[in-house]
């Protein structure tokens, strides 16, 4: 009887590209206080830019997806602490889920970015997004980067 023996295959991972038409974006502002213990205290805040964009193009092609929203949710935030330490949150790519028609992304920006991203939104200067991440299972994968153009001709 002779045994079979697996082979296994070197995958090669495909980036994936999204271009998307910028059509609304939302602001909004969290603060909280938390008591961590009789004498200390914490103040969180957190600061959103929700962006709706209809897909332009997407590579490997899937035609069902032009046309469609993809629901962008940018995010900054920090900590504060009673004794005056500050901790920002770091940078974070989180997710990109492309599922019938709930497309959406999600990614922690660094403050000095989202801030300057807010104000250009704020004047619709920035017309373009473009994702790029490795392909889906099950509609879910990592964002690996993300691209953002201004309206051409707009001033800062």
């Amino acid at each position: 009887m002779m045994a079979r023996s697996r082979i296994r295959q070197k995958t090669t991972r495909v980036e994936h590209r999204l271009s998307a038409t910028i059509e609304t974006a939302k602001f909004s502002y969290f603060i909280a206080g938390h008591e961590i213990s009789r004498t200390s205290t914490r103040v969180d805040d957190e600061a959103i830019i929700e962006v709706v964009a209809r897909i332009a193009q997407i590579e490997p092609p899937q035609p069902e997806r032009i046309g469609q929203s993809i629901d962008c949710a940018f995010v900054t935030a920090r900590s504060f602490a009673s004794e005056g330490e500050l901790k920002a949150g770091r940078p974070l790519l989180l997710r990109v889920n492309l599922r019938r028609g709930q497309n959406s992304m999600l990614a922690y920006l660094p403050e000095d970015a989202f801030w300057a991203l807010q104000h250009r939104f704020g004047r619709k200067e920035i017309s373009t997004l473009e994702i790029t991440y490795q392909a889906p299972i099950r509609g879910s994968t990592d964002l690996s980067s993300i691209y953002l153009a201004e309206v051409p001709g707009a001033q800062a």
